[in-house]
This record gives C-alpha cells, sequence and structure tokens, in this order.
C-alpha cells in the first residue's frame, strides 16, 4: 500500500518541515525532518503499517482506532497533496490537505454509496493543542435519527473517534458541531459503481474503488445576513462527473429551509428553485452527455462535495472508477502560477476560468499548450467556460493564467490500472462579504399563486383608492375621519390585506427567500493571492483495507432527487416586517 505525502513550496525561500505522527510499531512518537527548496516540490513516503491500524469494530455507529494522525509543520507556506493507492489494484486516491486557517468548527457530510459489504468512514481530528467536544447529528433521508455527543482528545497517541456508514438502500448525512476547529477526513472504502448504471440496467460492473477527501467546513447563518453578489457560485460540467451534494450551513431555528438557484443546460434563462434542509445535504444526479450545471446560494456559503470519475466508453451512463473532492465558489478561485502534480501518462486537469479570459495566454508547463491537447466548453450561464488539458507525460506540472480560476487534476492511480484520483489543486479562503438582510418575502412555487398575487395587488391599490376617496369626500373633518371614513377603511384596506395574508400562509407550499433580485449576477472582484499553503497542516489516512470484504446488508439504488420549478415576486410585499408594500410587483419565471 502507497501512502505518499507530496510538498510543494509556494514561497521564494527554502522551506524546513516536520511529518510527526504517533508509530504503531513502536509505540512512541515518530518524527522527520526535510527540506524543501525554494518554489520546488519533494515527495515523502510513510510506512502505511506503522501508521493506518485496520482493526476496529466497523459495525458500530462510532467507534476508537488508534492515533491516526499525521502532524505537518513547515516554516515557510507550503502546499501538501496526499495520496494513498493500491499498487496492486490501483484503487486508491489524491486529496489535498488545507492549511489550518481552512478549518472550522461545523461540518455536513453526504458520501457516495459503499458498495456491497463495505463502508464510508468518517474520521474526526483534533488538533494537538485542544481537546474537542462535539455533537454527531446523523440524518437518514433527511430525518434526523441518531444524535450524540463524542470527546476528541488531543494528545498524541491517544485513540481518536471515527464514525462508520454501512452500505445500505439509504441517504446518509452527518452533521458535526464542534467547540474548537476540527479536522475531518472522509473516505468510502468501496464506491459502489454499480449504482452509477442508472441509464443501463441490463450490464452491471463489479468493480468499486476507494475515494477520501478532506472535508470543507460549513458555517453558521441566523438569517440576519445575506452574501453580497453574485453569492455563492459554484459550477461543474458533466464530464467526469457523476453528481455533486450540497451541503447547507448549521442554521439553529431561524427557519426550516435556505433557498437555492439552479442552473443547468435545460434551465439557462428559466432557474430552477429548490430548499436546502438544515443538516441535511441535498444531491444532485449529473446527466451523461454535455451536461452543466452551477448553482447560487443569496444567504450563506454551501460547500459542495463531487462525485466523479471515468466514463464507460460504450456506456456513458455508468463509471468505472471514483474520486471525491471540494468544488469551490468563485471568490475561492486562484489566479497566477499554480503547481500540480499527476501520476500517469495521458492524466488531466480540469480549470473553470471567466469566458472573457484569452486561452492564448494560459500556459503548461511554461509554454502554450498545444491545441491538441485541449477540449473546452462555454457554459450557458455565469460566463464561464471549462477547458480541458490532457497532461501527457506524469510528475510536476504549473499551470499560469492571469485570470481568476479553479483546476482539478483527474487521472489515474497507476498506470495501465483502473483505479482513478481526483482532486483540487487549490483554492482560496472566501472573500465574499455580507450584508444585512432586509427580511423575508414568500416564494411562490406555482404559477396560479403568481396569478392570485398579482390580483392581491390590484386589490390592495383599489382598496388604497377608495380610501382617499373617502377621505377627502369628508372634507378633512377629524371628527368624520374619525367615525364613518375610518370604518370604511378598515373594510377597504385591513380586509383585503387579512385575507391576501392568509392565503398565502395557508398555502403549504410556499417557500422563504431575501426580497432581492436573485437573478440578476454581477461577478465580484476577489483577492489574488496564491492558492493553497498548509502551515501546521495535518493529515488522517482512512484505515481500512481496500480488499477486505465487509458483512453488511446489500445496497440498492438511491434515486436522484429532481429540482422543482417555480416562481417569485421579486419586489415584493415583504410579509414578515409586516406589510411594507411595494404595489408595483414585477413577477418572473425562474
Amino acid at each position: 500500500m502507497l501512502l505518499r505525502l507530496h510538498f510543494f513550496a509556494v514561497e521564494d525561500l527554502s522551506t524546513t518541515v516536520e511529518i510527526k505522527f504517533w508509530s504503531l510499531i513502536k509505540k512512541q512518537e515518530s518524527w522527520s525532518v526535510i527540506t524543501i527548496k525554494e518554489d520546488s516540490y519533494l515527495s515523502f513516503d510513510v510506512d502505511y503499517k506503522e501508521t493506518v491500524s485496520d482493526d476496529f469494530n466497523y459495525l458500530d455507529e462510532h467507534t476508537i482506532i488508534p492515533d491516526p494522525r499525521i502532524f505537518i509543520k513547515s516554516t515557510a507556506k507550503i502546499k501538501v497533496v496526499a495520496q494513498l493507492a493500491d499498487k496492486e489494484t490501483g484503487r486508491g486516491d489524491v486529496y489535498l490537505v488545507p492549511q489550518v486557517n481552512k478549518i472550522a468548527t461545523t461540518f455536513l457530510i453526504n458520501l457516495p454509496k459503499a458498495a456491497e459489504k463495505y463502508y464510508q468512514i468518517i474520521h474526526l481530528l483534533p488538533s494537538s493543542n485542544y481537546t474537542a467536544n462535539v455533537h454527531i447529528n446523523h440524518l437518514i433521508e433527511g430525518k434526523k435519527t441518531i444524535a450524540y455527543n463524542l470527546t476528541l482528545d488531543h494528545k498524541i497517541g491517544s485513540p481518536q473517534n471515527i464514525i462508520v456508514v454501512p452500505s445500505d438502500v439509504h441517504s446518509h448525512s452527518i452533521s458535526i458541531l464542534s467547540n474548537v476547529d476540527v479536522y475531518i477526513t472522509a473516505a468510502v472504502i468501496c464506491i459502489d459503481l454499480a449504482s452509477t448504471n442508472n441509464f443501463d440496467t441490463k450490464h452491471t460492473i463489479t468493480y468499486c474503488d476507494y475515494s477520501a477527501m478532506m472535508v470543507h467546513p460549513t458555517s453558521y447563518f441566523y438569517c440576519k445576513t445575506a452574501l453580497n453578489a453574485p453569492g455563492d457560485s459554484r459550477m461543474i460540467t458533466s464530464k467526469y462527473t457523476k453528481a455533486i451534494s450540497v451541503s447547507p450551513p448549521a442554521i439553529p431555528s431561524c427557519t426550516t429551509s435556505l433557498p437555492l438557484i439552479i442552473y443547468d443546460t435545460t434551465h439557462i434563462v428559466s432557474p430552477a428553485h429548490v430548499d436546502l434542509s438544515p443538516y441535511s445535504a441535498l444531491p444532485f444526479q449529473m446527466l451523461p452527455k454535455d451536461y452543466q450545471m452551477g448553482i447560487v446560494s443569496i444567504y450563506d456559503f454551501t460547500p459542495w462535495i463531487r462525485f466523479g470519475g471515468f466514463r464507460d466508453i460504450k456506456n456513458s451512463g455508468r463509471f468505472v472508477n471514483s474520486f471525491i473532492h471540494y468544488v469551490p465558489e468563485t471568490s475561492q478561485f486562484i489566479t497566477g502560477v499554480i503547481q500540480f502534480i499527476t501520476f500517469s501518462p495521458n492524466d488531466n486537469i480540469e480549470v473553470y476560468i471567466r469566458s472573457n479570459d484569452n486561452p492564448a495566454d494560459f500556459l503548461l508547463d511554461g509554454r502554450a499548450a498545444m491545441k491538441s491537447l485541449i477540449t473546452n466548453t462555454t457554459m450557458p450561464f455565469f460566463r464561464y467556460t471549462w477547458y480541458n488539458f490532457r497532461i501527457e507525460q506524469p510528475g510536476l506540472h504549473t499551470f499560469n493564467s492571469s485570470g481568476r480560476y479553479s483546476i482539478y487534476v483527474i487521472g489515474k492511480n497507476i498506470a495501465n490500472q483502473t483505479g482513478a484520483y481526483g482532486y483540487i489543486a487549490g483554492y482560496n479562503k472566501n472573500s465574499l462579504g455580507k450584508h444585512s438582510s432586509t427580511g423575508f418575502s414568500i416564494f411562490l412555487n406555482k404559477q396560479s399563486e403568481v396569478v392570485r398575487l398579482i390580483i392581491h395587488c390590484i386589490l390592495v391599490l383599489f382598496s388604497v383608492q377608495l380610501m382617499i376617496i373617502n377621505v377627502i369626500s369628508k372634507t378633512f373633518d377629524a371628527a368624520s375621519i374619525c367615525g364613518s371614513g375610518l370604518i370604511g377603511t378598515v373594510g377597504f384596506v385591513i380586509m383585503p390585506l387579512f385575507m391576501s395574508v392568509a392565503t398565502v400562509l395557508l398555502t403549504p407550499e410556499y417557500r422563504v427567500c431575501e426580497k432581492s433580485k436573485i437573478n440578476k449576477l454581477i461577478t465580484v472582484p476577489g483577492t489574488s493571492s496564491l492558492a493553497e499553503s498548509s502551515r501546521g497542516a495535518r493529515l488522517d489516512r482512512p484505515t481500512n483495507d481496500l480488499s477486505k470484504p465487509r458483512n453488511i446488508q446489500v445496497p440498492k439504488i438511491v434515486q436522484s432527487h429532481n429540482p422543482r420549478r417555480g416562481f417569485y415576486c421579486d419586489e415584493t410585499i415583504d410579509w414578515v416586517r409586516f406589510l411594507q408594500l411595494k404595489l408595483c410587483c414585477t413577477v418572473k419565471s425562474v
């Protein structure tokens, strides 16, 4: 089993790196020190048997294992990429190890289904400085099923906690709330690739693949703020993507849902709307051919987990291998030069960049890439273009662009083997600012409700006109106004308003969203700092033999979520702030 750390210097100076872990063989701390020269790269092999134990109870919801943490400290900024692969089968994955300023206290995880007799595994990793108290909510099919508390001992060599999710027919979301910052590593020991065969039920594949990532945190949302334009905007294509899983922020109690705006190849002008429930991630399946998807959240950040791989040549609807990784939002895109590593001939990089950036300015290993190695697709929304670069030779490479972009590295773990890897090469911290929310307005889902709302606006306007006529007819006589004039006002104004509010609030399928022109998106310039550094970063290894079977119930295919179409009244009645009327409603289909 290959367990290798890849170190990239990102500053113009020599860097000393200390690597420390608990040795399972020596029963003591073990450490090594390496030096990385400026603007260079170095790999470091870790003995799998010395750091990983496969002996644990995988039938329990949570259990403890020998300390699996690797602590990495450096004297200057570095980037760290971890590689775990079975040399014989090619199963494995590669993932970026985030630096300490990219961890937090809240996480929500939804992973691809494990194959029969296998499972998902989630490592809860405290830093070496603070013991963490965490609260776990385990939701099955969006319903809170299991809740419990765990203590994560920070001392090196102390047993650490893992959560185990077996293969079954359900969708599982794991919500993690901690009192101090923690790291989370998630893995699927053997992803069920047979379940990707949604488009050809006569043929299935028995091969499975291992996938792992370090999970990006979520945030807290208290319903009092919204993101600055253009909001949390993320995008993906179907070339190497089976599905995405969208995680909501932690929402204490102020609302039961968070609205998302869904753009895709079939909903360009009129995007769809869906609701994101607290503590439950929402999966979206990708169509197999020339399909692109983009999602906007106007309130708070909604991290994505991408489930990808290579499609079967004979049947593009199914996958022959897999990987998982984080998908950033546009304010996290990077600029300038970034280093990355590939492991087999003809691996690939994906680049998402603004459509007005000239591809002739892209530099691959310091030179313009050959056109024969590039394919691209302009996405019909967000004004971004997707580029795929085929990298002929394995090893260290660079990509350079003056534009702001995201970059993913995708390929085979071992040449001539099936197992795949996929990782994001780097990303910045979120730089979108927030502003105070101006309240909430009703989000409508049926065209009939829009018509009804227009009628209500007309009724209110008509009532106001009658009130004015009634007051004027009393020649401004105060006593009269307080008498019959007041009764007329109540009759013509209060009753229509009451009927409007009652009708909308009693409609069972209304949605809540901020009163904002969410269909008009503007890109906001962000920071230009270079991608990822890893001062004080730590790595954990998922701890299971990739070939060892598990006696767990047989899985079934879980059907994907179908986004609903809807309507909203842009600049309509602010119900929560008690009817501060804007009588000229503009109703738009979305």
